[in-house]
């Protein structure tokens, strides 16, 4: 391929000078590659901390909320169950689900979540199969925190410090074409 790519830069003026730009950083990004990425472990811990307690504090408004002591927030059947069956919301799409039925996992994402929040927040529907509107909000902005804050620990605090080398660095392949984590 570099025998094919390599004439075709040469003979475009404009991807000649990109091409330029590009061999000037191999040297950084080799070095960078070398060197690594420092990573602060006591703040990593420090966020990691942080995040626990945030999830260890919703789970605990959602366990009050919902009165399932056994309530485990990962999962979509019991949560689903608790937010379709128990409250009676209504997806955004008006689907409702039987008493059997579970609502898929893909019912409970980011997005759908916050719509509900923003459904059950704006509309004046005053019976959430007895629920308090405010208690239904709380269990789902609590829910909504669980997520976040779990994908937010495993991605940058738990992974970081698994990821580091000997030197305590994270040493990565910085490519310059693509995008890529």
């Amino acid at each position: 391929l570099r025998d094919w790519y390599v004439p075709l830069l040469r003979a475009d003026k404009d991807l000649s000078k990109v091409m330029s730009m590009e061999m000037d950083l191999l040297p950084t990004i080799a070095a960078m590659e070398q060197v690594g990425i420092g990573v602060d472990e006591e703040k990593i811990k420090e966020l990691y901390k942080k995040c626990t307690e945030g999830i260890d504090a919703a789970l605990s408004t959602m366990v009050k909320i919902s009165g399932n002591e056994e309530l485990n927030p990962r999962s979509p059947i019991q949560v689903g169950d608790i937010i379709y069956h128990k409250f009676g919301v209504l997806h955004p799409s008006g689907r409702t689900f039987p008493q059997d039925g579970r609502p898929p996992a893909k019912f409970l994402d980011e997005e759908v979540i916050d719509k509900l929040i923003d459904a059950v927040k704006d509309k004046p529907r005053f019976d959430y199969n007895g629920w308090k509107k405010e208690d239904v909000v709380s269990f789902l902005e609590a829910f909504a925190k669980s997520k976040k804050l779990t994908k937010f620990r495993s991605t940058y605090t738990t992974n970081l410090l698994l990821l580091r080398s000997s030197d305590g660095n994270l040493h990565t392949e910085l490519r310059q074409i693509g995008a890529r984590t």
